[in-house]
């Protein structure tokens, strides 16, 4: 068995979105042959979802960063929190925070920077007692690429960059100045140059860095795609147990950037009460309170009700318990996570999309409509249209043999070639 030494930011039992492709990767990668030293900050939620032996798991101590904010908050205008309209179609919520402004300044790239050296610590320890082949990182947050330069050079084996989102190119990172914005480039171009291996989640992602750093070998980028999990279904409860009637619409996630409710809510105004009292409409995720404001501006209190982040098991259930998922994805080089997991629901989805790999994607699968993000008129018909099929008992009839390509221990077997490759570049 070969062994790889895997640092994440967020691990189980975190409920991160960005625990669960480390985690199956951890769950899958012995049957083919690997096992991983995982370490990762430790973490604090109660609710625990641990897969596999936890012995492989390594928690270092994260730094208490209130201690560091306390420092800065006089020098920081108190926060406020207000509207911002980019553009009449894709207005957005922004909420100014002295702490998020603190670590944009200071904290270079990210938060998590404070993990490094007893990261790395840890790394050359696990490695005193392992025989370790390959160092993996996996980011955001992307200062965990900066172990990965570390320790790779330190304990001279190759190392693997994961990048589950784009870093320098992603519309969602806050520079405040040209001089922050530089940092994070060469940060970005040493780790990429660095890496043996560089591996995105789309090919979009990957064209991106191919094109960005073109005196690089092609073959050191990757692609191994996000995807979904079938043990994660196998006890999930049917829709039938549910109590009323409803069309039940539910959106799993952040909204941040240009990913914004608003124009489907405006949407929903289009409805004669009648049609809007037979749906109920669900946010969920990290983050979604806030928009509570908007929504009584509407006068939608009766229809939509948002939820705080809960557990991934809860979540999944929360989707097939519903008819039609709502999808509002947002950078153009992503395909979100959670687009696989409605994709093995085979329910339908109504994706407010303006996004071209998304948009072709769903085209192949056939369980959608697509509407304009930027026309709540648009979004309007094409839920009718949802209506119209779920009140005649049509069914979505997806394209299965695609969605499987999608399952993770399908998508682990990928990632186990490319360690092979990088373990044994000869004998490959």
């Amino acid at each position: 068995m070969r062994t790889a030494l895997l640092f994440a930011p967020y691990y189980f039992p975190s409920n991160n979105v960005g625990a669960v492709r480390p985690g199956k990767f951890v769950k899958y990668l012995p049957s083919f042959g690997w096992q991983l030293l995982v370490v990762t900050p430790e973490q604090h939620e109660h609710e625990a979802y641990l897969e596999g032996d936890s012995s492989n798991i390594f928690y270092v101590q994260f730094p208490d960063l209130e201690k560091i904010f306390k420092l800065g908050r006089q020098l920081i205008p108190k926060p406020k929190a207000h509207f911002k309209v980019r553009s009449e179609a894709l207005p957005i919520i922004e909420i100014d925070s002295r702490r998020q402004a603190f670590l944009d300044w200071v904290l270079l790239p990210d938060e998590k920077i404070t993990w490094i050296s007893s990261a790395v610590k840890k790394g050359l320890t696990l490695a005193k007692s392992h025989s370790i082949d390959i160092v993996i990182t996996t980011a955001p947050y992307f200062s965990t690429h900066l172990i990965g330069l570390s320790l790779a050079r330190r304990l001279n084996r190759p190392w693997l960059a994961d990048f589950r989102d784009p870093w320098v190119t992603s519309p969602y990172i806050y520079y405040p100045t040209k001089l922050h914005r530089k940092i994070h480039a060469i940060l970005e171009r040493k780790v990429v140059e660095s890496a043996n291996v560089v591996l995105s989640t789309t090919e979009l992602m990957n064209q991106d860095l191919i094109t960005r750093y073109p005196k690089l070998p092609v073959d050191k980028f990757k692609v191994v795609y996000n995807g979904y999990d079938d043990d994660d279904f196998v006890d999930l409860k049917p829709q039938t147990e549910r109590k009323d009637s409803k069309i039940q619409i539910i959106q799993n996630g952040t909204f941040y950037g240009e990913r914004s409710p608003i124009p489907f809510l405006k949407a929903l105004k289009h409805f004669d009460d009648r049609d809007l009292n037979r749906l109920r409409v669900i946010f969920v995720g990290k983050n979604v309170l806030p928009w509570q404001p908007v929504v009584d501006e509407l006068g939608l209190n009766s229809v939509v009700k948002l939820k705080d982040m809960v557990p991934y098991q809860q979540c999944l259930q929360l989707l097939q318990e519903s008819d039609i998922l709502l999808l509002i994805p947002g950078g153009q080089l992503i395909l979100p996570k959670k687009l696989f997991e409605y994709l093995k629901l085979e329910k339908w989805i109504l994706a407010v999309s303006a996004n071209p790999m998304v948009n072709g994607f769903l085209e192949q699968i056939n369980v959608s409509k697509i509407a304009d993000p930027a026309s709540p008129q648009d979004i309007y018909c094409q839920l009718s249209n949802l209506m119209a099929l779920i009140d005649q008992g049509v069914q979505p009839e997806p394209n299965l043999s695609l969605i499987q390509q999608f399952e993770f221990k399908n998508l682990t077997g990928q990632l186990a070639q490319i360690l092979d490759k990088m373990a044994y570049p000869v004998e490959s």
